[in-house]
């Protein structure tokens, strides 16, 4: 084989490979440009993507700041109610122990009308004929002080139960002296002047609902009506209706012991 047909071949088999590796170029530079594409495609839909995601992000952190907004005042409606929760509660724990003491009250107002009931019973079985009306007589006044204090009490534990409500107006009368026959005169004042007691009874004509005039003694003058409420033998508990002064203050407290009663 002569040397100008070596060189053909070598030519011809470069001439193969060169087109080979240019095939397997271009065939690579393809796929590089459909992976570029693909990569560009990719990476546009993740701008897309992270476009929406701060949009996203944006809408939440709004919603975030009005939920935290609605919170904020939400608690500051809650710290209102649960302090006039408080103030209800000591209310009412003020009123409960207000009950309590008037029942505690009560009960000890009943227990002393209790042991003077059966003081008076036994004083009445043990006294001496001598002196057994003056102490039978002390101990019915006794016991009708007791028994308007235990009334008195009982209106009291019902306003703490009740709603309060206003008191009924006081009437008030000029003095006006009538020339009626005394049947009684005022021997005790209620505590706090809540009612008066007289030294007129059943047995003197006394009623209950009787409405009778004190009179200061020195003055003979008309200073206050009465009602009569518990009536015994002897004795009658006495209810303000009116008196002759007119600044609102009208009490028991303004009758003094030794005022007469007289008949209406």
């Amino acid at each position: 084989m002569n040397g100008s047909l070596l060189l053909r071949i070598i030519c011809l088999v470069g001439v193969l490979v060169s087109g080979f590796l240019y095939l397997q170029v271009k065939k690579q530079k393809l796929r590089l440009d459909e992976n570029l594409n693909i990569s560009r495609t990719a990476l546009q839909e993740e701008l897309s993507q992270s476009a929406k995601l701060k949009s996203r992000t944006l809408h939440s952190e709004e919603s975030s700041k009005k939920l935290q907004a609605i919170t904020e005042e939400e608690r500051a409606k809650a710290t209102g109610f649960k302090e006039q929760f408080d103030q209800l509660s000591q209310r009412a724990e003020a009123a409960e122990a207000a009950q309590k003491q008037l029942e505690d009250e009560l009960q000890n107002v009943n227990a002393a009308n209790r042991d003077l009931q059966r003081e008076n019973n036994n004083l009445e079985a043990s006294i001496p004929p001598q002196n057994w009306r003056e102490q039978l007589n002390e101990l019915q006044s006794r016991n009708l002080e007791l028994s308007a204090e235990n009334t008195s009490l009982r209106r009291s534990l019902s306003s703490v139960n009740q709603s309060p409500t206003l008191p009924p107006p006081v009437t008030t009368f000029e003095s006006n002296p009538l020339p009626t026959q005394s049947v009684g005169e005022v021997v005790r004042i209620g505590p706090d002047g809540s009612f008066a007691i007289i030294n007129y009874g059943r047995q003197h004509g006394a009623a209950e609902g009787q409405t009778l005039s004190l009179r200061r003694q020195q003055q003979q003058q008309e200073i206050a009506l009465v009602s009569l409420t518990n009536i015994t033998n002897d004795f009658s508990v006495a209810q303000i209706l009116s008196a002759t002064n007119t600044n609102g203050n009208l009490s028991v407290a303004e009758i003094q012991v030794g005022d007469t009663a007289h008949l209406e």
